[in-house]
């Protein structure tokens, strides 16, 4: 049995439990993941299930860290993978192309290279998300007035942080307001991507 928890506050573990914690980090909270130790009265076959690669039971792969840029040290579900040059990354989050073509028009008032402000390029990435998304192209510069190396960033970082509820409204409020966005200041970006979206038939 695979058992998940969430935390927002730093230092949670598994000890009252008496599992052992996989753990990753963003910056602000800490996910475990940890599998039970089967009881004696289960048979081999259920242990042999127990045992499975845990990355694997939550839906992931293992992959290189920094590998095509997915994800960077202390990315997503570090700790699931045999070794800490690794990271476990889920293979079923698909952002769709209106989607992303949508966010970048919103993002930078019509997919266009942003010079300067708060966040560069035609997604109006800033350093920090450049450095979550696994810093891909060489260098901040090189990478965000790069329109496929921005666009690559913007899927790495969703992949990183998006989980659950993996539609257009999640990946646009994530990518406006960072890990927790879609919960605040991120209605007017939305409500620009929707709009669009309606235009091209849907996201």
């Amino acid at each position: 049995m695979l058992l998940v928890a969430h935390s927002t506050r730093r230092g949670t573990t598994f000890a009252e439990i008496g599992c052992s914690p996989y753990v990753y980090k963003y910056e602000t909270n800490i996910e475990h993941f940890c599998t039970t130790r089967p009881s004696t009265s289960e048979s081999k076959e259920e242990r042999k299930i127990d045992n499975r690669d845990p990355c694997a039971a939550v839906g992931g792969a293992c992959v290189d860290i920094c590998s095509g840029g997915v994800c960077s040290s202390g990315g997503l579900f570090t700790g699931l993978c045999t070794s800490p040059e690794r990271c476990c990354i889920p293979q079923d989050l698909v952002v769709g192309d209106n989607c992303l073509n949508c966010i970048c028009q919103s993002a930078s008032g019509g997919c266009i290279d942003v010079k300067s402000g708060n966040g560069l390029g035609y997604f109006r990435i800033t350093w920090p998300y450049w450095s979550d998304c696994g810093k891909p192209g060489g260098s901040y510069n090189a990478c965000v007035h790069n329109y496929q190396c921005s666009r690559q960033c913007v899927v790495a970082y969703l992949k990183r942080y998006v989980t659950s509820s993996q539609t257009c409204e999640r990946f646009s409020r994530i990518h406006k307001g960072g890990p927790w966005g879609w919960k605040w200041g991120t209605d007017a970006f939305w409500s620009k991507v929707n709009a669009c979206c309606g235009k091209l038939g849907g996201c």
